[in-house]
């Protein structure tokens, strides 16, 4: 059951205002590299706009357990109606240095409500509307950014094109500002602790400090935090690679990062409805080996461009189901005013994990260049690297939980099994499944067991026997 400081409101204030706002994100993105004539100027917007988050990641932090979450959702709403307002000027004015002062700008917008935003996760749908909550907001992410982007193409060729774009905008930041208004919830009581509160290298510190008292907490944001990597690594590399080797235009790399884009938020859904209301941990290695796999095949062989996009496509569905059920197990690990600074938290690792991923690419594709060899091929192989080291992890750091992926495939598979009395077993605490009754061979009736504690829910901490 959700909380006792929650309501139940309705999801469809929050998933509006992620909708809108990616969409703008993804606009204002197209625009600058329009404006820039070129994909190089999109990248430095990137880097500009990543720089609030380990900058200002400690205030925000302590913002989150200060004040409510929904209120900064508000505000933050309304201060993206501003950052609008001076792009569009730079837009006009034809400025680029002034549109990425917008970027900063959005980029400071989006470090305040990304956290309160995916903390108000569980406020809304309790520990059962996690995977759920999670799975669509990334859907909605990944398919407003990629429509912002087209949308700015489109706008790019209109005759009016300063006209479509100030429509454009105001439509989507006024009416986000006017629906996240819904998003409001029950929270408790305000937290007046901080966390160095103007130091980022002290505030990730005593922020691993914190989180290490709760099992497992510290190896699940580092888990989200290689799941960014990957990706970053994924898309420069389909960058450099759709451009030097397959000889894309920028429109075919466009293309490309929408397959990308698309595919992941399919993951992220189809992850989330598998799941249904569960943390479904066992898709933690399936989707790290689907990862890996894929960006091996993609790094290794010579595809042509249909295969090599088929090939990240498929890394990149592969990938939501690493990602949100990792994502759905951190955030239920903590709850009330310490969801705010959870999220803080790891929005500054993930900030970190990008940033280190664009200086090891930038010195992959140097190093590769100094010996005639393709530099982009090395990303993506230190991307298949970077995710096989997470299958690694996964099976050595959650042996019960590869394990139960295993008996549970293969119980699937090979026999047809059965579950009586799941809804007697309880979802978060100890239960015992004797199974000295079962008329089967000793290796089937393990195995048996461990389909059965996949079937009815995972423990609390993915190591324990609580099952």
């Amino acid at each position: 059951m959700a909380d006792p400081t929650s309501v139940k409101p309705s999801w469809r204030g929050l998933f509006a205002v992620q909708f809108l706002g990616f969409f703008s994100r993804g606009f204002l993105f197209g625009m600058v590299a329009i404006l820039g004539k070129g994909l190089e100027s999109a990248a430095v917007a990137l880097l500009v706009y990543l720089a609030p988050y380990p900058l200002l990641s400690p205030l925000f932090g302590w913002l989150a357990r200060t004040f409510r979450k929904d209120t900064a959702v508000h505000a933050g709403s309304a201060l993206e109606i501003v950052v609008v307002g001076v792009a569009l000027f730079a837009f006009a004015a034809k400025l680029l240095p002034l549109a990425l002062v917008a970027i900063f700008l959005l980029g400071i917008q989006s470090a305040l409500v990304g956290p309160s935003r995916y903390a108000l996760v569980r406020d809304f749908g309790g520990r059962f509307g996690l995977v759920f909550g999670n799975g669509v907001l990334a859907m909605l992410a990944s398919s407003s950014l990629v429509l912002g982007v087209l949308v700015s193409g489109l706008v790019s060729h209109s005759e009016h094109r300063v006209a479509w774009a100030v429509a454009v905008w105001l439509a989507a930041t006024i009416s986000g500002w006017a629906l996240s208004l819904l998003v409001r919830v029950r929270e408790a009581v305000p937290d007046v602790a901080s966390l160095a509160v103007g130091n980022p290298v002290a505030y990730l510190q005593n922020s691993w400090h914190s989180a290490a008292s709760r099992r497992g907490l510290n190896l699940g944001v580092l888990g989200n935090a290689s799941f960014w990597m990957i990706g970053t690594l994924v898309l420069l590399s389909l960058w450099l690679h759709g451009i030097r080797v397959l000889r894309f235009s920028d429109t075919g790399v466009l293309v490309g990062l929408a397959i990308v884009g698309i595919s992941y938020g399919l993951g992220c859904l189809a992850a989330a409805v598998l799941s249904r209301d569960r943390i479904e941990l066992a898709f933690l290695p399936l989707g790290g080996l689907g990862m890996a796999a894929c960006l091996s095949v993609a790094a290794l062989l010579p595809l042509p461009s249909e295969l090599f996009l088929l090939a990240v496509g498929g890394s990149a569905f592969a990938s939501g189901f690493f990602k949100i059920p990792l994502l759905a197990w951190v955030q239920g690990r903590s709850r009330g005013r310490g969801q705010g600074s959870l999220m803080t938290y790891m929005s500054l690792a993930n900030s970190v994990a990008v940033l280190l991923a664009v200086g090891l690419a930038w010195t992959c594709a140097r190093v590769a260049a100094c010996y005639g060899l393709s530099g982009s091929r090395g990303v993506l192989a230190l991307a298949a690297l970077w995710a096989w080291a997470a299958v690694l992890v996964v099976a050595t750091k959650f042996p019960n939980v590869s394990s139960r992926t295993v008996a549970h495939v293969l119980m699937r598979l090979l026999f047809r099994l059965r579950v009586h009395g799941a809804d007697v077993v309880p979802e978060y605490d100890g239960a015992l499944l004797v199974c000295n009754h079962v008329w089967c061979r000793p290796h089937r009736r393990a195995a048996c067991a461990l389909s059965c504690c996949t079937t009815c829910g995972p423990a609390p901490w993915p190591t324990g026997s609580s099952a």
